[in-house]
């Protein structure tokens, strides 16, 4: 009967983890002492709207759309790169959550605020989601291919204009993930 108590689960949910914003993100994947990355951003193409940190990890976590969706590329690459393998019988779900719980693989992100997002006009919204693109695209052009899980023939990043300032801006992300 102790048990319940002794091995209680509990999760505390942090209101900033549910904030629309314009972030640039960077997730951390650690396996045999080997260390991988995904860059993403949040800024939606097709609607006004910037997931919050919750949200858009929740597509990247989620892997009952890692065969059509473009949110899972984190769970697609964890099985393309060979990190984690099929088995038959067994979900991906399940060989990923075993991974996890057997810290066989470490998996740790980042969210670096760029705009906020305030119920933006569609102009705005456009522009702010340029902004983060511009620094997400940056940022992924510092990093050898070989260690990034995003898939660099979708994102259409060598048609993304980057400014300057979101190349500064991309350094000190870059800085910050490399300490």
């Amino acid at each position: 009967m102790s048990e319940v108590l002794e091995d209680k689960l509990q999760i505390n949910f942090d209101g900033s983890w549910f904030q629309s914003r314009y972030y640039v993100y960077v997730i951390t994947v650690v396996h045999n002492l080997k260390t991988f990355y995904y860059i993403g951003q949040t800024g939606d193409r097709k609607y006004t709207a910037a997931r919050s940190p919750f949200y858009r990890l929740w597509g990247h976590f989620n892997p009952y759309n890692s065969k059509s969706g473009t949110d899972s590329q984190l769970i697609k690459a964890l099985f393309k790169k060979g990190i984690l393998e099929k088995i038959k019988g067994i979900s991906k779900r399940q060989i990923i959550d075993k991974a996890l719980f057997e810290k066989k693989i470490l998996i740790a992100t980042s969210f670096y605020p760029i705009e906020e997002f305030i119920n933006d006009e569609t102009i705005e919204h456009k522009r702010k989601r340029k902004v983060a693109e511009s620094i997400e695209t940056a940022l992924i052009n510092m990093f050898e291919a070989d260690i990034l899980f995003n898939d660099l023939n979708k994102i259409g990043h060598a048609n993304v204009k980057i400014t300057e300032e979101d190349l500064q801006m991309a350094q000190i992300i870059f800085n910050d993930v490399k300490k």
